[in-house]
């Protein structure tokens, strides 16, 4: 197995282009170059809101964070891209400094090779985020209904 290029343990090659590591919150927070994350200007606003009901979330049922733990980094040219996972990354930087809690991020890194790249790889993560954005926003009165609905067809 080839040594693990990137930050973090538990290094595991995916294909030619893509490695995964496991970091935690706290090697994260201390890693200047992670710190220093580039965002892609397709990345859009970091909101507030969005952060504070993740750590609520997080603080009451932190099992939870196990199956959205994954951030996706592009590498260009050495530089780290931050190309999925923003919130994530906010919600662990305060859990970490102003609780303590340590977590970890399964990290996705992305070797491309130009900025167009970079698009294309946030296009191909976020094609579909909208389509369960009614469904996600409903209460469970109504996505219990929706379930049931689509149990006919």
């Amino acid at each position: 197995m080839p040594k693990n290029p990137y930050p973090g343990s538990k290094g595991h090659v995916i294909n030619d282009k893509a490695y995964k590591t496991e970091v935690l919150w706290s090697d994260f927070l201390r890693n200047d170059k992670l710190c220093d994350m580039n965002k892609p200007v397709s990345q859009g606003a970091l909101h507030t809101e969005k952060i504070d009901n993740m750590i609520e979330e997080y603080e009451k049922k932190p099992y939870l964070f196990s199956v959205k733990n994954t951030i996706v980094i592009a590498v260009l040219n050495g530089k780290y891209y931050l190309v999925d996972g923003q919130h994530r990354v906010s919600m662990s930087e305060r859990l970490y400094t102003m609780r303590g809690l340590d977590d970890y991020f399964v990290c996705i890194w992305v070797k491309v090779n130009n900025e167009s790249e970079i698009r294309e790889l946030f296009n191909s993560i976020n094609k579909t985020a909208h389509h369960n954005r009614m469904y996600v926003s409903q209460d469970v009165f109504i996505q219990t209904r929706i379930d049931e609905f689509t149990q006919y067809f």
